[in-house]
């Protein structure tokens, strides 16, 4: 545990908090089915050494996992 230059503190291990999917501005429908998007996610993410994309497939697969594919944020674009 650390503290960045702006004094937050810091675990030091990037995480996925929370995912914004956008809706059809017309008909408000997801763009894409949850389970879909967290199964590209993976697959993309998968075999990344990067810190940031270690984070977002470890939080993919727990999505996929726990079968919690509809707990994302819906954005509307305006």
């Amino acid at each position: 545990i650390l503290f960045d230059k702006t004094g937050t503190l810091t675990i030091g291990e990037p995480t996925v908090e929370i995912t914004k999917v956008l809706r059809h501005a017309e008909t408000g429908k997801r763009l894409i089915a949850m389970r879909a998007f967290y199964s590209i996610l993976a697959s993309a993410e998968m075999n990344s050494e990067h810190p940031l994309g270690k984070a977002i497939f470890a939080f993919a697969k727990a999505k996929l996992e726990t079968g919690a594919s509809s707990s994302a944020d819906i954005v509307q674009p305006k």
